[in-house]
């Protein structure tokens, strides 16, 4: 049954259930206990609001639910973080067809209590899912022996938090390692392999992710994902059945649209209601961060060696100018001019890290034990650079629930530009056409995406979409400084 579409448009919730142990021995009767049982207790009629979050930089997505009820159910059931909460929806995808999203979260948290009228109460519920719940009460102490990242990661998803991958949603990696987790929570063992994971193709690019959304988990890198947000824009993504190509949303902000028409419009569906650039830059951020400059030091314990060895580059001094086209970008032009980093020391930001350079080539190591050389200077530079380029850029938009849209999604955001930037000849009092704006329109990444399910009418709902989607590159080159 397709759901009407209406300004910014319509959502059919068809479950927000909450289940607890024990609960059916509250029910009078045999009926009523099996239906608490297998239903729990239909939190729908009072749900005011439920908003879903999912980011790139966050293991997990989290939710929160809005509740104004009169039946004290904080003290009925009773509400103490041993409930579990059932939330499935559905909308209409771009084919017509009805897609329906199922999650169950924990209960972790009951914040926010008012009372705005006789009987009735106003609260929220945290919620999280069962899999963050799981990391934070298990620890790991194993040893992954010649393991992949990826390898790695797979078997801790499953083993430790009893989930798995979506279809293609685990990006393999390249090279070994041997490693020993010391008592870290799977999440933290899992962010651990995150750090140490390089992409499978030449270059080796450093900057993996691992994030869940309302699909499920993914492990894939900012390179893969930018690559595969290219191809979508080339017209070169199929649906997995291959009988649809995919197509690169485009946003543009015009807020009189969505009020005039329906949604069923494409073009209506893909207007930003509201629009808010929360950061273009943050220069010391970045020059404290490591961003633009910095130096990485080797430090072997067993030789008592530190840095300082020219034949093992051990000391490297690492230049964003240098550095930007040794990695996968949204568009071509760096966001600082070329050569800027030269006014920031290399020793700002020194990165530190455990190495073998120097005893691994030991001839009494290698009498006992062939020593694989630990490569973790490799990555974690351009990592840490790669993860601030590409939050450069943030911004907040406003728009129409998108069922197809995802975090880690790549979509073009044409900004609207200012008459100033027009270069026409034209009257001011004339009507102008504004192009986007020469450097931020573009390929961006949805770094986060908030699902908002609120209620407009009785037993109606409507879903927009708070996306924080950032941009590491400009279209348009800057004025350079001279070295």
């Amino acid at each position: 049954m397709a759901i009407e579409l209406t300004s910014p448009r319509h959502v059919r919730i068809t479950r927000c259930a909450m289940y607890s142990p024990g609960l059916e021995l509250r029910a009078q009767s045999a009926e009523e206990q099996a239906r608490l049982k297998n239903e729990g207790v239909d939190l729908l009629p009072f749900t005011q609001r439920i908003e879903i979050y999912e980011s790139i930089f966050e293991n997990t997505i989290s939710a929160s639910l809005v509740l104004l009820e009169d039946v004290g159910l904080v003290e009925y059931v009773p509400i103490v973080g041993a409930e579990v909460v059932s939330i499935a929806f559905k909308v209409e995808d771009e084919t017509g067809e009805d897609r329906e999203y199922k999650q169950v979260f924990r209960v972790i948290k009951v914040h926010d209590m008012t009372y705005p009228k006789q009987g009735f109460r106003l609260y929220t519920i945290e919620l999280a899912t069962p899999e963050f719940v799981q990391s934070v009460s298990t620890r790991i102490s194993r040893m992954f022996n010649n393991t992949t990242p990826a390898l790695a990661v797979k078997t801790i998803l499953k083993d430790y938090m009893g989930a798995e991958f979506v279809a293609n949603g685990l990006e393999p990696t390249s090279g070994t390692y041997t490693v020993t987790i010391p008592n870290y929570t799977p999440l933290q063992a899992i962010n651990y392999f995150t750090m140490l994971a390089q992409t499978w193709k030449s270059p080796r690019e450093s900057n993996f992710l691992f994030f869940q959304t309302l699909n499920g988990f993914y492990f894939k890198s900012i390179y893969q994902l930018i690559l595969e947000g290219k191809a979508l824009k080339a017209g070169q993504l199929y649906t997995p059945d291959g009988k649809r190509k995919l197509e690169l949303k485009t946003f543009n902000v015009d807020p009189g649209a969505v009020t005039d028409k329906k949604v069923e419009d494409e073009v209506v569906r893909n207007t930003m209601m509201r629009i808010h650039q929360d950061q273009s830059f943050d220069v010391m951020l970045d020059i404290a961060g490591g961003m633009l400059r910095s130096r990485m030091t080797h430090f072997d314990f067993l030789a008592r060696r530190v840095a300082g060895d020219p034949v093992y580059k051990t000391d490297v001094d690492s230049e964003y100018t240098k550095s930007f086209g040794q990695t996968t970008h949204l568009a071509d032009h760096p966001v600082y001019p070329r050569n800027f980093e030269q006014s920031v020391s290399k020793n700002t930001r020194i990165f530190t890290f455990p190495s073998n350079a120097w005893s691994s080539k030991s001839a009494y190591i290698k009498s006992i034990e062939p020593q694989q050389e630990q490569t973790l200077y490799q990555s974690i530079v351009l990592r840490n650079r790669q993860l601030r380029e590409i939050q450069h850029l943030q911004t907040l938009i406003d728009t129409p629930g998108h069922p197809d849209i995802q975090a880690g999604t790549v979509i073009d955001v044409q900004y609207p530009s200012s008459p100033g930037l027009q270069q026409s000849n034209a009257p001011q009092t004339a009507p102008v056409h504004q192009e986007p704006t020469p450097y931020y329109s573009g390929l961006h990444l949805v770094g986060g995406i908030r699902h908002i399910l609120s209620i407009r009418s009785s037993g109606a709902y409507e879903y927009r979409m708070h996306m924080r989607v950032i941009r590491d590159s400009l279209n348009a080159p800057l004025v350079g400084f001279k070295s």
